[in-house]
């Protein structure tokens, strides 16, 4: 039997060299804490002058994905950024980016995973919904269960992904810091059909 997966969503993928104490700087700044007991710093932190290089690299990751995609703008400009620190206990509820193209987390630490849910919802309209149970391989016990993909959190790696795909963070053992950060399209849109300038 073979096996066809159509309709990927792609997550990009960098790793920096970037030494620099970012945990300490984030500290020094005021937060707000949100429902969930999550800290936030921001959502302005792209216009500190303390985060410039972090910003720079960003923007060079977003350049990177403009360029390979030939996306039909003048590039792809960040909106907000803002700091998170995830006390033991907490973590973030599914939600998505409203008001954005592309979303992105910068880890500064390893910690809980970042989830990802499958956004095929026609999955489950339309037609029973039958659970899937765990199967036994070659390898060990396949889990089989839900549509959902997790990352375990690399200090130093920055994922962007699309800004509509739902994701949520399990919960926290740890102390977990991250950046994140929200971005527009900008410039000349579909050859001039659209015109958006980004602050």
């Amino acid at each position: 039997m073979k096996t066809n997966s159509i309709y990927p969503v792609e997550i990009y993928e960098w790793s920096s060299d970037l030494n620099h104490d970012w945990i300490r700087v984030i500290n020094k700044l005021p937060t707000k804490e949100r429902e969930t007991g999550i800290l936030n710093a921001g959502p302005e932190l792209h216009h500190d002058e303390r985060f410039r290089p972090l910003v720079t690299w960003f923007e060079q990751c977003l350049y990177d994905i403009h360029q390979d995609k030939c996306f039909d703008c003048d590039g792809f400009k960040i909106t907000s950024m803002w700091a998170n620190r995830y006390r033991p206990g907490t973590r973030q509820e599914a939600h998505r980016h409203a008001n954005s193209y592309w979303s992105a987390v910068y880890f500064l630490t390893d910690g809980a995973p970042l989830v990802f849910y499958d956004p095929l919802q026609q999955r489950s309209l339309g037609q029973w919904d039958i659970h899937t149970l765990p199967k036994i391989t070659e390898t060990g016990i396949l889990e089989n269960g839900p549509q959902i993909v997790k990352y375990t959190p690399t200090p130093g790696t920055l994922l962007i992904f699309p800004s509509w795909l739902v994701h949520d963070t399990e919960m926290a053992e740890s102390d977990r810091y991250s950046i994140s950060f929200n971005a527009l399209p900008y410039g000349k849109i579909n050859q001039g059909i659209a015109n958006l300038d980004v602050i």
